[in-house]
């Protein structure tokens, strides 16, 4: 910063601000990161890139959330995500979504954090950024966890760990709230189940805790022979179904991600799973399936 202020480099001393905000968040001192990000903002002329401007509102964001205004945050977090969607930034678009989710989740909304969890996490998963990823599969973890799936959160809980073992991070972002729904699970499990669902977590596949994080609760996807035990419609979770009736109007993946806002990876990571649950291989078959099934006329959306 120093150096940046004696050669007149504007835009070096708002980056600087920004780092050292990044590094306030990260020893746990929300109050002194939102300051630094608050001067950041304070010159957003010297920026530049309109997606500096949307990472520097997405941080904000997060760390107005843990002080708790949520309203701010949301307000926040939607600036940031119109300018990065705008920009292109799929890396800021991706934390903005996890910063509407968690407030929703503050809020108990589930029907809302759930597929905002989910966009973020496909998001995260395309870009490499793994740090994202375990983040957002701890944040599902609560929401598990506020409704009574302790078993399913240690599960999460212990991917998430693992994961950021893996990638050599010490501390999950927003560590309290890992910390509190980690006592909470430990407290409605005996050891011995606790114990096995976070080993569980553990040595779970990348590919694993992705199609676990985003199963809707089932262990592991239906066979074939299941679909004659049960209605295999009642597998599905709402944002497949949602996928399901658009795949039977004929829309491709990529038109299905602008019908409902989400990445286009996120909507190929669907379709994989919706083939795996019905046992099918092709559109054709999964339309023909939703017509047989009368979805169209019960559109989840």
């Amino acid at each position: 910063m120093t150096l940046s202020r004696t050669h007149a480099y504007p835009f070096g001393t708002v980056r600087a601000h920004f780092l050292l905000g990044i590094t306030a968040e990260w020893q746990g001192d929300a109050d002194r990161a939102a300051a630094y990000y608050e001067e950041t903002l304070s010159r957003r002329s010297d920026l530049g890139a309109s997606h500096w401007v949307a990472r520097s509102l997405a941080a904000l964001a997060a760390v107005t959330r843990l002080r708790g205004d949520s309203a701010r945050a949301k307000t926040l977090a939607e600036e940031a995500l119109d300018l990065a969607r705008e920009a292109g930034h799929a890396w800021t678009v991706a934390l903005a979504l996890g910063v509407l989710a968690n407030v929703a989740a503050d809020r108990h909304d589930h029907a809302r954090a759930v597929p905002l969890y989910e966009e973020s996490l496909g998001l995260s998963l395309e870009l490499g950024n793994y740090w994202g990823v375990a983040g957002t599969v701890a944040g599902l973890a609560g929401v598990v966890a506020a409704q009574g799936q302790h078993d399913r959160a240690a599960r999460l809980l212990g991917a998430a760990r693992e994961l950021g073992d893996t990638i050599g991070v010490a501390r999950l972002a927003q560590h309290e709230e890992y910390d509190r729904v980690l006592a909470d699970a430990r407290a409605h499990l005996d050891d011995r189940a606790f114990a096995a669902a976070w080993e569980a977590g553990r040595a779970m596949t990348l590919e694993e805790v992705i199609e676990y994080a985003l199963s809707g609760g089932e262990n592991a996807p239906p066979t074939a022979p299941a679909r004659e035990e049960q209605p295999v419609v009642a597998t599905l979770t709402f944002r497949e179904r949602e996928v399901v009736t658009l795949l039977a109007r004929g829309l491709s993946d990529r038109a299905v991600a602008r019908e409902l806002s989400v990445s286009e990876r996120t909507v190929t990571t669907h379709v994989g799973r919706i083939f795996k649950k019905l046992g099918f291989h092709s559109r054709t078959e999964v339309a023909a399936w939703a017509v047989e099934e009368r979805l169209l006329q019960q559109d989840p959306r």
